[in-house]
């Protein structure tokens, strides 16, 4: 669910203009990296969210499975990415 929520429908978007200006290859070279780029930061905000608001998020749903989900995937990722094993 926090997928759709990083995206907001801009796949869609881009999709829809690169089939339309698929023609004009700066067009579609410009719409596609503005398109990534935007994504990128929105997942990243999303992902930021999610990993440092697990319990909030657990209460929000009222579920104690969404907390511990958010914990399980991304403590372990957190954790390599840094270095702590």
């Amino acid at each position: 669910m926090a997928s759709q929520f990083c995206v907001f429908g801009l796949h869609l978007s881009v999709l829809k203009h690169v089939s339309q200006f698929a023609g004009d290859r700066a067009r579609v070279s410009a719409v596609a990296g503005s398109g990534l780029a935007l994504t990128v930061v929105l997942a990243s905000v999303v992902t930021a969210a999610c990993a440092f608001l697990p319990d909030v998020l657990g209460r929000f749903f009222s579920s104690e499975g969404v907390r511990s989900a958010w914990l399980c995937e991304v403590v372990p990722v957190v954790r390599t990415t840094r270095g702590l094993h």
